[in-house]
């Protein structure tokens, strides 16, 4: 399925609102459907890094500091890990 460009940048510019006015709770599904409709959807994690550092990554703070990005980063890998198992059993 082909997708056009102006999808995924709108997406992108949602993603991108959303974390700088601290919606993550809204930005998960936002960026899982993102990563569920293009091949490879590296916006999630970066915006897991903008997130924590505008809200983490404080002194003292140890590796909680960087729980969104980490998250992101298994929100993605989880579900391209489900594209290929939907794929396969389709």
């Amino acid at each position: 399925m082909k997708h056009h460009p102006a999808l995924r940048i709108t997406l992108d510019v949602i993603l991108f609102l959303l974390v700088i006015f601290g919606w993550w709770f809204v930005a998960i599904p936002v960026a899982a459907i993102g990563a569920w409709v293009f091949p490879s959807y590296a916006e999630i994690v970066i915006a897991g890094f903008l997130y924590d550092a505008l809200f983490g990554m404080n002194r003292g703070m140890g590796i909680m500091g960087y729980a969104f990005t980490i998250g992101a980063a298994l929100i993605l890998a989880g579900l391209a890990y489900l594209k290929i198992v939907a794929r396969n059993h389709s």
